[in-house]
């Protein structure tokens, strides 16, 4: 550590000493920012990057490297006016993701503190990013939450629809169990699980999911029975396991229950493990944002097999018309 510090003190020196000769330039300043954030100096760090940008607004590096730096602040708004300044040099893929994912955050901003004085922009803005991006999970999940507390949940439950439709998420069904069963009509979402079953029979995530609303809603030999095709179809994971077990102990199956706990050891606090696409860090359940790399819309479920495959059914089920009335 002492050396590390003592190897940074000597290369400030050095580009110091440059800067002294040459005068204020781009690319000195540039391994001072390599420097000092290497020294987790921050405050320095901002400070050179605006330096470099005084003497070219669009170093790209700089502006990316501040921009970043914002978005580690979690201040939306700077990362924001840097991402459009940013945009006009580059279309690609991933800053596309990082700018409606910029644009989500100062929503979602609004949402937590300025809710009541900005409710019809809010609605306006997510579905504006969702129109830019229909796979962006986030902005649907907002929007859902937006309709919630304004207490209009059927237009809640068909944007869990309309997302779960769009992208195959298993958010989307989560939080229809959720929304259904608060509100009490739990066969809503156990009807919506059949449809989808039906159409995607071999869907093996789905038909978990099923079981463990089964085994929520006390449906106890609906979901062994489920529990057990997936095993007999091969499927073996600590979740399946775990599930398999609490269906027994409503038996009262005791045996059979600690079996499953046996092959359900160690339990995993998550039936279904996450995963960040991105940086593969694992994760106990879905979030909007990933802070182990600063990426958003990237956390999905860790077990490949169990990896939604879109197909034209499920891309068209949304348009159905008894999915849409599913939440009325």
């Amino acid at each position: 550590m002492y050396i590390a510090m003592e190897e940074h003190e000597k290369a400030l020196e050095t580009l110091a000493e440059a800067e002294r000769n040459l005068g204020k330039r781009e690319a000195v300043l540039l391994k001072k920012v390599k420097v000092f954030r290497a020294m987790k100096d921050f405050q320095k760090t901002e400070a050179v990057l605006k330096d470099v940008l005084n003497l070219n607004e669009s170093n790209l590096d700089a502006l990316a490297m501040l921009r970043d730096f914002y978005i580690w602040k979690k201040d939306w708004n700077e990362a924001y006016e840097l991402e459009k300044r940013i945009g006009k040099f580059i279309k690609t893929e991933e800053e596309n993701r990082k700018s409606v994912g910029i644009r989500y955050e100062r929503i979602y901003d609004l949402y937590h503190n300025k809710f009541q004085a900005n409710e019809d922009k809010i609605i306006d803005e997510l579905k504006d990013i969702i129109s830019d991006d229909k796979r962006f999970i986030p902005a649907y999940i907002l929007l859902a939450e937006v309709y919630k507390r304004k207490d209009k949940l059927n237009e809640a439950g068909r944007v869990y629809g309309r997302g779960y439709s769009k992208t195959g998420h298993i958010i989307f069904l989560l939080k229809m169990e959720d929304l259904y069963i608060d509100r009490g009509t739990p066969e809503v979402i156990l009807k919506i699980y059949m449809r989808i079953l039906d159409i995607s029979p071999k869907n093996h995530l789905t038909s978990f999911l099923y079981a463990r609303l089964c085994l929520r809603l006390e449906m106890i030999d609906e979901a062994i029975d489920t529990l057990d095709s997936l095993i007999a179809e091969g499927e073996d994971f600590k979740g399946l396991h775990r599930a398999m077990a609490e269906a027994y102990i409503h038996r009262g199956e005791m045996e059979n229950a600690v079996e499953e706990f046996r092959n359900a050891f160690p339990i995993e606090q998550a039936y279904i493990p996450f995963i960040c696409t991105k940086c593969q860090a694992i994760k106990e359940e879905w979030a909007d944002f990933c802070e182990s790399c600063y990426s958003w819309n990237t956390i999905n479920v860790k077990k490949e097999e169990f990896m939604h495959t879109d197909s034209e059914e499920l891309r068209t089920l949304y348009e159905r018309e008894d999915w849409t009335r599913a939440g009325s």
